[in-house]
């Protein structure tokens, strides 16, 4: 998002990083930043990506069989990881910590 110069504050609550990651996971990162682009105006550009998990929630599917972030050049001989997939799957643990909570406190709750 700042590269693209949309800049906003990312203090969210938990539910809503959950919403985040399920963006994330249904669409990328990519089109998430696209789709939000598209909807952004620079003459009154909104403060908190609060704003932006509500624009997310009407952006459509990313259609089976479409690659979900561009490719990453691969480097002959080597094993280091993109840093794409590291962000990816940082991404998809802390999406996966904050699920085993929600679900840990949803039992908790009905115990």
């Amino acid at each position: 998002m700042t590269a693209a110069g949309m800049v906003v504050g990312w203090r969210l609550s938990e539910v809503e990083w959950f919403a985040v990651h399920a963006h994330i996971k249904r669409a990328s990162t990519d089109a998430m930043v696209t789709f939000a682009r598209d909807r952004w105006n620079p003459a009154d550009p909104p403060k908190t990506a609060r704003y932006l998990t509500r624009i997310w929630s009407d952006m459509p599917d990313l259609p089976d069989g479409m690659p979900d972030q561009p490719a990453t050049p691969a480097v002959l001989g080597s094993d280091v990881v993109p840093f794409r997939d590291r962000q990816q799957q940082a991404s998809d643990d802390m999406f996966d910590r904050a699920m085993a909570r929600a679900q840990a406190r949803m039992q908790q709750e009905s115990s």
